[in-house]
């Protein structure tokens, strides 16, 4: 039988317990302190799935100009041009470089036609705009392609005089072309009419130009596609896959008179080349614009957004327990030109970096977490980036720029050549917002 607990020992006990409660209300109180920079809802992190985000942290953008891109080994390449009064002028040429069949390859005998064909993977701006296609080919005796080098968007190479082809064609991505009596997928087709470059073509055997590509490349180093839109805008993503209909098409016989075509395709050592012009566009007066109520992004190496957290500098012994930075499409129905479907945001030292909500969520080390990331466009027109491990690491200290701000891109901008405006961290109705969840530590 258990004795009662005495009176004494009841007030040890209350008196204590006392203690503790006082003690624990002082640790909340001054946990909960509010930081003057930080207008953020300051929780317990087990408590993350009830809490509310709040999204008053300041944030900046500015428009600016990209640098040039990468523009060899790409997936796909394109050729077109489009205006608008938004974002100004966007070109897109290619020096297309062609491979042989195979090695040693042997010639083609008589050769009958020869085309430039290039199947459609997309097509941005109007369907049936005219354009017109200039080719020439690549002097391989100036400054030329060379084999296994890396080039940049704003790159030239020298050119021979004469033309190889002038042709106005109508964009139909939709619809199949018939040769003869064979029916092929929707492709551009224009006809090369200097002869001369068909008799080099044609000269070369297994032992000569057609021995390697490497040999090939000496003969024909590639040709450029040149483009002007004469009705309407538009710019020509060409597949360029392993069973696309691309590249240079040679109608040739035998001597026993047998018609054939071969195809030498597109090869990657081919080069993008993309222009801009801005002048007498809208983006033109916000570009460098410190803290702009908009922003803008245009993909082929045009305009990228700086995003600035001017405040970021002044948090410490903070765990960020979630942050997104949502952002707005400003004319999501466009169709004509329509948004970039990715947008990839990176940091920059001395160069362009992933964050660490890519990487470190991924096992693979690479963009396999982008499910996680974020960055895709959602059916209401925003784009939603998870980057609560790289703002942590940036509140700890752990970069030597700490606070230079990220950097927001088209994702794929040597493919893709998509423009959007988003609104930016002034915006009265569609402001570019960071979206946090805090808890800060004694």
């Amino acid at each position: 039988m258990r004795s009662k607990p005495t009176a004494s020992a009841m007030k040890k006990t209350f008196s204590l317990a006392s203690l503790v409660i006082c003690m624990l209300f002082m640790l909340v109180f001054t946990a909960c302190k509010d930081n003057p920079y930080l207008s953020t809802k300051t929780i317990h992190p087990s408590s993350i799935l009830d809490a509310n985000e709040t999204d008053t942290f300041t944030v900046r953008t500015t428009t600016l100009r990209s640098d040039s891109v990468l523009a060899t080994g790409l997936s796909s390449y394109s050729f077109g041009q489009m205006s608008s009064t938004e974002f100004g002028t966007t070109k897109a040429t290619v020096y297309a470089q062609f491979d042989l069949i195979a090695d040693q390859m042997s010639s083609f005998g008589t050769i009958d036609s020869m085309f430039f064909v290039a199947q459609y993977a997309s097509l941005i701006g109007d369907t049936g705009a005219q354009m017109n296609i200039t080719l020439r080919a690549i002097d391989p005796n100036g400054k030329h392609i060379e084999a296994g080098k890396s080039y940049f968007s704003k790159e030239s190479f020298d050119l021979e005089a004469n033309t190889l082809a002038n042709q106005t064609i109508t964009c139909r991505p939709k619809d199949s072309v018939r040769v003869n009596t064979k029916k092929l997928a929707p492709h551009v087709r224009v006809q090369i009419t200097d002869q001369n470059f068909i008799a080099l073509i044609q000269a070369q055997t297994a032992s000569t130009g057609f021995y390697n590509n490497t040999a090939f490349h000496k003969v024909c180093n590639g040709i450029y596609v040149d483009v002007s839109s004469l009705t309407a805008n538009a710019i020509i993503k060409m597949n360029n896959s392993s069973g696309a209909y691309t590249g240079l098409l040679v109608y040739h016989h035998n001597s026993t008179g047998k018609d054939t075509s071969s195809l030498l395709k597109m090869g990657y050592g081919s080069v993008a080349n993309f222009q801009h012009d801005f002048t007498n566009a809208t983006v033109a007066q916000h570009i460098n614009q410190l803290n702009d109520s908009v922003a803008y992004l245009a993909g082929f190496g045009g305009l990228v957004t700086k995003i600035d957290f001017p405040y970021l500098s002044k948090l410490n012994r903070v765990i960020i327990n979630r942050a997104r930075l949502v952002i707005e499409d400003l004319n999501p129905n466009n169709t004509k030109f329509p948004a970039p479907v990715n947008l990839y945001l990176y940091r920059k030292d001395s160069t362009a970096e992933a964050l660490e909500d890519v990487l470190l969520g991924s096992p693979f080390g690479d963009l396999s977490n982008s499910a996680y990331y974020g960055g895709n466009r959602a059916s209401n027109g925003t784009y939603t980036f998870n980057i609560a491990r790289y703002l942590q690491r940036v509140v700890d200290g752990n970069y030597k720029n700490s606070f230079n701000g990220l950097y927001l891109n088209v994702l794929g901008q040597s493919v893709y050549g998509n423009q959007i405006k988003i609104g930016g961290g002034t915006s009265a109705t569609h402001r570019l917002k960071l979206k946090m969840i805090t808890t800060i530590l004694n």
